[in-house]
């Protein structure tokens, strides 16, 4: 393994420019995504690390009391967050080619776009947000110039989707505090409510094995405002997904289900 792709960062336009074809979510498992080393030769200046995002409050000074009145929760019951802002320093390394070329790289594919984002250090989890390169810095002083690539996250991160159920079932998700909602089976023509998250949710589809064969299913989300087509040749073949939804926000929502075959679907809420 190449030491320069620790502490690297993924950039991806689609979900699936973050996820591997054979379903592999380890740290090699992003190949589809630009990657800061192996494509721009990218070094950061320090391990990257997203900010937490900067909670909304509203305190309120009332006479003859003492401190302020704390109504941050008033009208949720919950607090609510604001985006992560911050930014990513990388030095670019010598000897490979003409710099002027990588950076135009850089800024075509990531300057002012909406982009998913992975983290090798963090590579269960993914963020989404807006990303802006202002300048390429050099101090005149050393041969290591600095770009700053700064962010606009949305406030909350999700684990990338998995390509079978089992995949769900193991000991490091079962521990985490957000949980997962597994609906079962779910056949075509049904449609049902599902509450949504505090911090938002995704969702995830996966043909059953209960199906048969070939089988391609849709999950549409409120009348369509979001759809995924998922489908699977045989019963050893992998699940294949066109489109995904989520992250969704609303507090009530109707999920509505067409094709042949029977799906899983799975949901989980968001982290800070």
């Amino acid at each position: 393994m190449d030491p320069n792709i620790l502490h690297s960062v993924y950039f991806g336009i689609n979900m699936d420019d973050m996820i591997h074809t054979t379903g592999d979510h380890e740290l090699n498992g992003m190949a589809k995504g630009i990657n800061t080393w192996t494509d721009w030769h990218l070094i950061p200046s320090s391990r990257p690390e997203i900010v937490t995002p900067e909670v909304y409050t509203n305190y309120v000074d009332l006479p003859a009391a003492h401190g302020k009145v704390d109504l941050s929760e008033y009208l949720t019951g919950y607090p609510v967050y604001k985006n992560r802002s911050g930014s990513l320093e990388f030095y670019p390394a010598n000897g490979y080619g003409f710099w002027a070329e990588r950076y135009n790289q850089i800024t075509n594919f990531l300057h002012g776009k909406k982009l998913f984002m992975v983290l090798y250090d963090e590579p269960e989890y993914f963020y989404t947000g807006r990303f802006k390169v202002e300048r390429y810095e050099s101090d005149g002083q050393t041969n290591w110039s600095t770009v700053p690539i700064n962010y606009e996250l949305d406030p909350f991160k999700f684990l990338l989707p998995r390509t079978s159920l089992d995949q769900y079932w193991d000991r490091y998700l079962f521990e985490d505090i957000h949980g997962y909602r597994y609906m079962e089976n779910v056949a075509s023509g049904q449609s049902f409510k599902l509450q949504g998250y505090v911090n938002g949710f995704m969702m995830d589809g996966l043909i059953s094995d209960d199906s048969t064969f070939p089988a391609s299913m849709t999950i549409s989300l409120n009348n369509g405002s979001q759809t995924m087509t998922v489908s699977r040749a045989n019963k050893n073949a992998r699940t294949v997904h066109t489109g995904s939804i989520g992250p969704v926000v609303q507090p009530n929502n109707t999920i509505s289900v067409s094709g042949t075959g029977l799906v899983n679907l799975v949901c989980w809420g968001g982290h800070l």
